[in-house]
């Protein structure tokens, strides 16, 4: 209907150009409080859309034809829209009629809101169809590194037009990013921090102490931990989960051993392999290793922790219903 419209013809197109660039300047410096903003007014969407169809024929019985209405409700609408207006915006020569010059920009104008609502129109299908559109999640190291991707691959081969960003943190940053809205959902490694939202157990990990089988504290029974506090403990931050169940695992010689800090588990495990001291790590990431020998546990009872699907309570996009589903095995 609309895209009949020729925007060949320079005054049209002029109008056309000049109403955008009216409309996004405007909505630039617009109040946010667009209710309070916005006038209200008398004519509606159904009069702008028989007006933009009427100025691209410059004919009333062929617009009529087009939107299946009868000649006499097209010019009532016309007439209802001059009414609201308060211009004319048509004139009749002879048998034919044309646009006025306040007709030709309030057609333009007319256009850039039909072609906005066919937008309207498009995204709200797109989304409620999830042929397009967007998704954020978070993940933990040890659950986005190792838990995510099979249920992510899930999801992402039933809904291509679905872009997906995962921002990744520890548990408690992700609980915190959900909790505040930024993130739909995420899964994380526990021990979870209190926490009000909806937890859902995916997987249960297992942290062991692992070092060197070189490393003189490898090999006895029991350790003892004046042993630990001489070698060197490899870190990361503080407040990821692995951590919090290593503190809770190496007791006082968490924090009296001398300590070498780093950034991820990548990290860890190379300052392993090359010997320099010890470290608490989820078993998926050292299993390799163990089996290769290059790697051994401490004789320290393992730990485990479970892997968490959490989202707030209450209704999420569709898009992140239908992830949480694959994500939780709801």
């Amino acid at each position: 209907m609309a895209g009949n419209i020729d925007l060949a013809r320079p005054p049209y197109l002029a109008a056309l150009a000049g109403a955008q660039a009216e409309a996004a300047k405007e909505l630039e410096t617009a109040s946010i409080d667009v209710a309070v903003a916005l006038p209200r007014h008398s004519y509606t969407l159904d009069q702008i859309r028989t007006f933009v169809s009427v100025a691209a024929r410059e004919h009333v019985t062929q617009a009529a034809t087009a939107l299946g209405l009868s000649q006499a409700a097209v010019t009532q609408q016309i007439h209802l829209l001059e009414r609201s207006l308060g211009v004319p915006l048509l004139q009749r020569i002879g048998r034919n009629i044309r646009l006025t010059d306040t007709g030709l920009e309030v057609a333009a104008a007319c256009l850039v809101i039909v072609k906005a609502l066919e937008n309207l129109d498009r995204i709200a299908r797109t989304t409620r169809t999830l042929e397009a559109g967007s998704l954020a999640i978070g993940a933990s190291e040890t659950a986005g590194s190792y838990y995510l991707s099979q249920r992510l691959g899930v999801f992402t081969a039933e809904h291509p037009g679905i872009q997906v960003v995962i921002r990744g943190g520890t548990t408690r940053d992700i609980c915190g990013q959900i909790a505040a809205g930024d993130l739909e959902c995420g899964l994380v490694d526990g021990p979870l921090p209190k926490t009000t939202l909806t937890q859902v157990r995916v997987a249960v990990d297992e942290v062991i102490i692992v070092a060197r089988p070189e490393s003189s504290i490898v090999g006895a029974r029991r350790i003892n931990k004046a042993d630990l506090v001489k070698a060197n403990y490899l870190a990361r931050d503080p407040d990821d989960a692995t951590e919090v169940v290593a503190s809770q695992m190496l007791g006082s010689a968490y924090i009296r051993a001398p300590r070498v800090q780093f950034t991820g588990f990548d990290a860890v495990r190379q300052a392993l392999l090359l010997g320099l001291g010890y470290a608490a790590m989820p078993s998926v990431v050292v299993a390799d290793d163990l089996s290769r020998g290059r790697l051994t546990r401490i004789g320290i009872a393992p730990r485990a922790r479970p892997i968490c699907a959490v989202r707030r309570s209450g209704p999420a996009s569709i898009g992140g219903e239908v992830f949480w589903r694959i994500l939780s095995g709801a």
